[in-house]
């Protein structure tokens, strides 16, 4: 079966799969319950009873505001590919992708999902999957670079100069992967894997590396203006994803600073794109104990805090779910979105 063809089938699930699978779920279960080993539920309880329900609906509004910013950055993305998606079906993409990524471990898998909604519309799976990973290391390097900033105008930590480092080095390693896999030197490694070259590989396969590598190479020489416009969008993501947890924190009466949020937001979001648990439970309740607790923030609210995100997630991820249940009980094609094979 050809690459990126369009007949293409996922492959069938293993035991290997299973076994991950089980894994991420012992170790997202052992994360929580050792977290309520230290954090009595009752407090955590007691936070979200006591939260302002003006910050919470402030906080989800901004929510959805970061969806339709990240759909306008991807549609300039998928333009530059020749793909006839609009604003409003990406969005719609995007909520039923939160809809799956509440099931399924990490942002790769999620982005699976992505990529096959947005590759269905047009039959162009080299082109999305191009379109994506460009919009995704753009929006991972601002993400970065807020952290880097929000870090240095902070208060000093002990661990502040680590985390600076670290970021520092995933910044780097982020630039590196964007100029070899944007370069203009895809074009001549793509002519290399035309028929008569690269023997090795199968005809399929060569075909499809080929037509993905001609795809990136196209964002090489993407307009000023066009390059201009996805940072701005990534950045304005970022920065409402910010205010998206300040006033969450605010709605549970934690007084802290936006700065603080801002870093530690970045630092968050890394921690739970890894493919370790589901919807990165466990790794954001832990990873904000440990980061706010010097700036006097309990356990408690940590935790309190870390659920209000994951009950906001679940909200977009629900309507998601809605949006995919409509599509496979009445179709969807009409509105461009294929939803089954």
């Amino acid at each position: 079966m050809p690459l990126f063809s369009d007949t293409a089938k996922m492959p069938p699930i293993n035991r290997k799969h299973h076994y991950w699978v089980l894994l991420r779920s012992l170790l997202t279960i052992a994360i929580l319950c050792y977290v309520f080993t230290i954090i009595p539920f009752n407090q955590v309880l007691e936070s979200l009873q006591s939260a302002s329900q003006f910050h919470i609906l402030l906080a989800v509004g901004i929510l959805f505001g970061t969806t339709l910013v990240s759909a306008w950055r991807l549609k300039i993305c998928t333009d530059k590919q020749g793909l006839s998606l609009s604003v409003k079906q990406i969005t719609e993409i995007n909520l039923i992708t939160s809809f799956y990524g509440l099931l399924l471990p990490g942002l790769l898998a999620s982005g699976v999902i992505r990529w096959h909604r947005i590759s269905q519309v047009d039959k162009k799976k080299a082109e999305a999957l191009a379109a994506i990973l460009f919009s995704r290391i753009n929006f991972t390097m601002v993400l970065v670079l807020v952290g880097i900033v929000c870090l240095a105008l902070g208060t000093d930590n002990r661990a502040q100069t680590l985390f600076i480092s670290s970021l520092l080095i995933l910044l780097v390693s982020l630039i590196i992967v964007y100029f070899l896999a944007f370069h203009p030197f895809l074009l001549w490694f793509s002519d290399r894997l035309k028929p008569g070259e690269a023997g090795f590989l199968s005809a399929y396969l060569r075909d499809g590396l080929s037509r993905w590598l001609s795809a990136m190479s196209l964002y090489e020489g993407l307009p000023h203006i066009a390059l201009g416009l996805i940072t701005t969008f990534s950045f304005l993501e970022n920065v409402l994803g910010v205010l998206f947890m300040y006033f969450l924190a605010l709605g549970l009466h934690i007084d802290i600073h936006l700065i603080i949020i801002g870093w530690v937001r970045s630092l968050i979001n890394i921690a739970t794109t890894l493919p370790i648990s589901f919807s990165g439970l466990g790794i954001r309740e832990g990873g904000l104990i440990l980061l706010l607790k010097p700036y006097g923030v309990s356990g408690s609210e940590a935790v309190a805090l870390a659920f209000l995100i994951y009950f906001c997630n679940l909200f977009l991820g629900l309507i998601g779910g809605l949006l995919e249940a409509r599509n496979f009980l009445f179709g969807s094609k009409s509105k461009g979105i294929v939803c089954r094979d």
